[in-house]
């Protein structure tokens, strides 16, 4: 999986800012459109994975496995309908953009797009969403660094640790040179592979020498609450931030050409299966080694990391034998590593172009000004402590998430497909089309209804 940062978090084009980046810093008017599907998969799939799969541990303790693979199952299947909608959506507007003169291809994006169908109002809503969202991932990830930080370290404060990562991140991404960010993203991403391969390996040996213990553990994993999956709770929103891959459609789009429907569903079914498939396995993997029946169980007080009570999974699972808290930990550096680096970047353009246009120019004292905005503020939020980790998760899903790639594409696709009824179409047309979008709308308002009525709360 490439995880370099303009795959993993791309930047939204911004409207009236003075210097909008487009949707996909890599993406040129020279790429030609004869990607193939597996690129496009691993684009989708590098996109979706990051640092919010730490959180799957402590929202789907309390759902039971049956719970957390079918509520993992329904996000799934409600982001590939309408990630295939967002393609058509994309695929259409280049269309048009390559009929009109001086139209940047590149520059396609959800508020691009919105604005095109929907009009400037709920643009601008979908750039304040993406402001909203990327503020939140990248505090969530600040808040875990400092707490793990701080369970490896004891020395070390948690303010610390989050400050220091918030500090150490920030400056390299801004400040390296882009091409060793990239290597650097690179090796983290390989890091958040091995550690997950590593933990695969060491939970069926640790099953295997189960013996006696292996019918606690099935009782283990056959326990369910099903209460658990709402939208006002923690475990869906979490869902939905997890598996959410919609900023790089366009990049797909681009890559492997508007003209070929076909391969564009199957990069977006298959790239968005991966990340899917590894939520699930990491959801069993903690299920297993965190039963009380298994040997070398995960103790709050002894182990590889840390002492004293703690009910967060990730934090008993570091705690536990080496064998289990390396490939854990690994797996938390790659995680994490990858999110902050591309959230920073996302952020720091974001906010050159928010100072560019107050201050009607564009130097370098506005581009480093833009860049300490983009790591101090989420640093000063989180010093508010390790309790707003999974509620800024849980916002960030129910939300922006739900809003920018659940609501706008199919209510784009709709306004879309009626002034270009020529264009390829990769959901099916007529009447069924009409009531598959329309249902996908339709559940999207609701969901943000019921969000708003009871806004997502821990677990």
């Amino acid at each position: 999986l490439r995880g370099s940062p303009s795959t993993t978090l791309p930047t939204l084009h911004v409207p009236k800012f003075a210097r909008a980046p487009p949707v996909v810093a890599t993406a040129t008017a020279d790429d030609d459109a004869g990607g193939t599907v597996q690129d496009g998969a691993a684009l989708i799939a590098g996109t979706a994975i990051g640092g919010g799969i730490l959180a799957l541990p402590s929202c789907t303790a309390p759902l039971g496995v049956g719970p957390t693979l079918v509520g993992l199952f329904g996000v799934w299947l409600f982001f590939a309908i309408t990630g295939v909608a967002w393609a058509e959506a994309a695929s259409t507007t280049l269309e048009e953009c390559a009929a009109e003169e001086g139209c940047d291809p590149t520059a396609v994006s959800v508020v691009s797009v919105t604005r095109g169908t929907l009009g400037e109002l709920p643009s601008a809503l979908c750039s304040l969403a993406f402001l909203s969202q990327m503020v939140a991932i990248t505090t969530a990830q600040l808040v875990k660094a400092g707490e793990l930080a701080s369970e490896v370290m004891p020395f070390v404060p948690y303010e610390a640790g989050a400050i220091a990562s918030a500090v150490a991140v920030g400056a390299f991404a801004f400040v390296a040179r882009p091409a060793l960010v990239d290597r650097t993203n690179t090796l983290l991403t390989a890091a958040l592979v091995a550690g997950f391969c590593l933990l695969v390996f060491s939970t069926a040996k640790t099953t295997l020498a189960a013996g006696a213990a292996l019918p606690a553990l099935g009782a283990r994993l056959s326990f369910a609450d099903w209460s658990m999956l709402s939208p006002t709770g923690t475990a869906v929103p979490v869902f939905l931030q997890v598996l959410c891959y919609g900023q790089s459609v366009p990049l797909v789009v681009n890559r492997i050409g508007g003209g070929r429907p076909r391969a564009l569903r199957a990069a977006i079914l298959l790239g968005s299966f991966i990340p899917f498939a590894l939520s699930a396995t990491w959801a069993v993997l903690t299920s297993v080694l965190l039963d009380p029946g298994m040997p070398g169980v995960m103790s709050a007080t002894s182990g590889a990391f840390g002492e004293g009570a703690t009910n967060d999974p990730l934090v008993l699972l570091l705690r536990g034998p080496l064998e289990a808290a390396l490939p854990v930990g690994t797996l938390a550096v790659g995680a994490i590593g990858t999110t902050l680096i591309a959230a920073f970047i996302a952020l720091g353009e974001f906010a050159e172009d928010a100072i560019c246009a107050v201050a009607g120019k564009c130097s370098v004292r506005e581009a480093r000004l833009a860049q300490a905005s983009a790591v101090a503020v989420p640093a000063a939020l989180a010093l508010g402590g390790t309790s707003i980790y999974l509620p800024l998760l849980a916002f960030s899903g129910s939300f922006p998430s739900m809003l920018l790639y659940g609501l706008v594409p199919p209510l784009a696709l709709a306004v879309l497909r009626d002034r270009a009824s020529d264009a390829p179409r990769l959901l099916p047309d007529g009447q069924t089309g009409n009531a598959l979008l329309g249902s996908i709308a339709l559940g999207a308002v609701v969901f943000l209804a019921m969000s708003a009525s009871g806004v997502a709360s821990p677990l």
